[in-house]
């Protein structure tokens, strides 16, 4: 099995754990937080981001266990010091999520249960594809997308980064969503829509 270190410890990492952990691929030594309770979830805490150096050691692979809904910024900067050390970010998929052996995967990105990625996607780095999302063939994300519970994204859709589309909404095919765009949670986006 594969060493991993989780990053933080909040509700998004734990859902990140559950993940991890039904793949049966990665060993999970603990987790970085800034937080002082010294155990989560049965791991221990490793330190905090200023440890990251003398974590690298012993383990070069992380995942963010951070969330991500306003926006990336703390996702980015946090993967930005692990990689100038030299760390690397696996993408996860949950053997309960559907993806195309035809679909680009990058780093960083999780593809949590029973979401489903089309033939012919480019899912950028560090993606959240959330439980039950649907993205459909041909669809290209930016980095630092997170696409949310149950959204629905139609074919040869294009998602900008740092974009964020909420729960149980639905694009519309072939559109185009711009970088950093919010999507609330239940919105249907048509070609009519004007950001």
């Amino acid at each position: 099995m594969t060493p991993i270190i989780i990053l933080g410890s909040g509700g998004h990492a734990l859902a990140c754990l559950d993940v991890i952990d039904s793949t049966k691929k990665f060993k999970i030594l603990g987790y970085v937080d800034a937080g002082e309770a010294q155990s989560w979830e049965g791991l221990t805490r490793l330190g905090s981001d200023n440890d990251l150096p003398s974590l690298m050691k012993d383990c070069s692979n992380f995942f963010m266990g951070i969330g991500q809904i306003k926006n990336a910024s703390v996702r980015k900067n946090l993967s930005e010091k692990i990689k100038q050390l030299k760390g690397e970010f696996p993408f996860i998929v949950s053997p309960f999520a559907n993806v195309s052996p035809r679909a680009q995967v990058h780093e960083g990105t999780i593809i949590m249960h029973h979401a489903h990625v089309g033939p012919g996607s480019q899912i950028g780095s560090f993606n959240i594809l959330n439980t039950k999302s649907l993205i459909e063939h041909g669809v290209k994300t930016g980095s630092f997308v997170h696409v949310s519970t149950a959204a629905v994204v139609n074919g040869d859709v294009i998602i900008g980064g740092d974009a964020f589309i909420g729960s149980n909404s639905v694009l519309c095919h072939g559109i185009e969503i711009p970088s950093g765009a919010f999507v609330q949670a239940g919105a249907f986006i048509g070609r009519k829509h004007v950001w």
